[in-house]
């Protein structure tokens, strides 16, 4: 008898067990996986509209990178340059496709474009560096002679900016002499003559001078100019071709001819503010109105 009462005896670590094994009912089971079924359906829609929208942003992100790079680009005028023509703050719709396709760039026209070194950060998150870009006037092509005398540069021999006519300031190149700097390494110095004498200058010391010059534009160079002739930082900052370019990046560095690869679209309207929805035209006799 007392083996048939330990045979039908149930220890209380054996209890729970039991129970929970009589209580895995089929129906229990079927609901359960059905559960855990639902859980990973519900991760997997997650999944699938995370992962679309991450295709739709990087979609768009494209999109617009084409459109600004080939296509369309907005631009904003900042600094009083090209007044009167435009005004800071004006919102310009400019074409991209012309320029990166076609041969299309004139003289006369207004053009968004680059200058040598200058770059900034990206108005967005500042990590990404940027060709800084400038809007100006076309006013001297391929083939032009671009020249300067007494602080007045000049196109084809006509005067860009003759109130600035300044012969003291004005240097004529002599002589370019090769030489090294304090380091050793190669530079060059200049004699000049200035101000009715000579002098000897090195290559940083030149840069405070005007030079006179002419020069004949290439083959892929361009002359740009602001419409506020009397206060624009443009291709006249420049002293010649036999002067090395001082390229800095802020309003003191060289500008001179740009190449066509510098240039990123034509002008064609201005669209904000609304109330002064425009063309931008082209002008090929464009005076200053201080000069008229």
């Amino acid at each position: 008898m007392e083996n048939d009462k330990q045979m039908n005896t149930i220890t209380p670590n054996e209890a729970p067990a039991q129970e929970e094994a009589q209580s895995q009912t089929p129906d229990t089971k079927k609901k359960k996986g059905k559960k855990e079924k639902e859980q990973l359906t519900g991760w997997k829609r997650v999944l699938k509209e995370v992962r679309e929208w991450v295709v739709s942003l990087v979609v768009a992100i494209i999109a617009v990178f084409i459109i600004k790079e080939f296509i369309f680009l907005p631009i904003r005028v900042d600094g009083s340059s090209m007044y009167p023509t435009l005004e800071s703050k004006e919102r310009l719709g400019v074409t991209v496709y012309d320029v990166k396709f076609k041969d299309t760039v004139a003289l006369g026209d207004v053009i968004i474009c680059n200058y040598p070194g200058r770059t900034n950060k990206d108005p967005i998150v500042h990590l990404i560096t940027m060709e800084t870009n400038f809007v100006k006037r076309v006013v001297g092509v391929p083939g032009d002679t671009v020249s300067r005398k007494n602080n007045v540069t000049y196109i084809n021999g006509n005067p860009l900016d003759p109130a600035k006519e300044n012969p003291f300031f004005s240097a004529d190149i002599l002589e370019v002499i090769e030489t090294a700097d304090e380091n050793g390494n190669a530079a060059k110095a200049y004699r000049i003559s200035v101000g009715g004498g000579e002098r000897t200058v090195t290559d940083k010391q030149i840069h405070a001078y005007s030079v006179n010059y002419e020069y004949v534009l290439g083959e892929d160079e361009y002359f740009v100019v602001g419409d506020n002739r009397y206060n624009s930082h443009d291709s006249r900052t420049w002293n010649g071709p036999l002067v090395e370019k001082n390229i800095t990046n802020d309003a003191s560095g060289d500008v001179g001819p740009i190449t066509k690869d510098m240039i990123v679209g034509h002008a064609r309207f201005a669209f904000w503010p609304i109330s002064s929805i425009r063309t931008v035209e082209n002008d090929t006799e464009y005076v200053d109105p201080r000069d008229r």
